[in-house]
């Protein structure tokens, strides 16, 4: 519709001083400035049928762009107001809105939605979208691993238009292609946000919509850690009384992996994605025994690797003979 329609019911009548008056005041760009600006428009309709239009700095705005009536009661009256929607910028995007009913008794009287909004104060007022609001029904692929690089989302849905921003946990990623159709739009998620096993939230939002995304509970992207491979390691074997540092080899360590010695982390250097080095202390080096050694790349989410044996050798006694002159 190119008209936005507001209706009041049940407004008292005003005093015999006074005429009381009823519409609506709109942030066309969604600012939310602290004081009212050229920009925002209000479009209002007196009880004597009498309808006039205001901007944000007190200026006369267009009364042509709306179309009043009135019918009343004994004690109250009702108002229908007709507003051009090209006068709040067009539809499919946000506005401020804020709806009030003034001088019932006095002048100042003024009864407002939102409750505490203030009429000269855009950052106090409601916000909606004039339009279709969009909607997110699905997302390919719904998951992914940890490293694999970037990855592109094509998602599905209604009502996307130009400016339709797509959320990875509330931030927003780069739109490519912006919008294929109404109801199909990609984004790109970069590796950086990739870098951590986890569920994320994937959402979209309207024009001006950052802070009403939708769905409101989002639709789940698994980022699945990656689980490293070892396949040796150098030195396998080391005799008590000093440290010793170890090369792990094998496939898929990220940054800030770590080696496992029977389950506990030593201090490790991750080299590159295919080894990394750790410092087995003296305490590790229990004589005659043998380590379970694996890497782990996530400690609170991910899988470790397999394991391979580490021989911690024991100390042997040698006997000198002594010759006996």
């Amino acid at each position: 519709s190119d008209k936005l329609w507001v209706c009041f019911t049940g407004l008292a009548r005003g005093s015999n001083a006074v005429t009381g008056w009823a519409g609506l005041f709109a942030d066309v760009d969604s600012s939310q400035d602290a004081t009212g600006q050229a920009s925002d428009v209000g479009f209002f309709v007196a009880e004597d049928g009498v309808a006039f239009a205001l901007l944000g700095n007190g200026n006369p705005g267009n009364p042509a762009a709306l179309d009043a009536r009135v019918t009343a009661t004994g004690t109250v009256w009702m108002a229908e107001l007709q507003v051009d929607v090209a006068s709040l910028g067009g539809v499919g995007h946000a506005i401020g809105l804020r709806l009030s009913h003034n001088a019932v008794d006095s002048a100042v009287d003024a009864f407002a939605w939102p409750y505490r909004s203030q009429q000269n104060v855009p950052n106090s007022w409601g916000q909606t979208v004039l339009g279709t609001w969009p909607t997110l029904d699905d997302i390919a692929p719904i998951s992914t691993t940890v490293g694999s690089g970037d990855v592109f989302l094509t998602l599905t849905g209604t009502n996307f238009v130009s400016g339709t921003q797509v959320l990875l946990d509330g931030a927003a990623l780069t739109t490519t292609p912006a919008i294929i159709s109404s109801t199909l739009m990609g984004a790109l998620i970069p590796a950086a946000k990739l870098n951590a096993a986890g569920l994320a939230k994937v959402q979209v939002a309207g024009p001006g919509l950052l802070n009403a995304p939708s769905p409101a509970a989002g639709l789940g992207f698994q980022i699945v850690g990656l689980t490293p491979v070892i396949t040796a390691l150098t030195p396998d074997t080391a005799g008590q009384g000093a440290e010793a540092l170890m090369t792990v080899t094998g496939s898929g360590f990220l940054a800030g992996a770590t080696v496992l010695w029977n389950g506990q982390a030593l201090p490790t250097t991750v080299l590159n994605g295919t080894q990394v080095q750790a410092k087995i202390g003296v305490a590790q080096l229990q004589p005659g025994r043998v380590a379970q050694v694996a890497v782990q790349n996530d400690l609170s989410s991910g899988n470790p690797s397999n394991v391979l044996p580490f021989l911690v050798s024991a100390l042997r006694a040698v006997y000198v003979p002594i010759a006996k002159r």
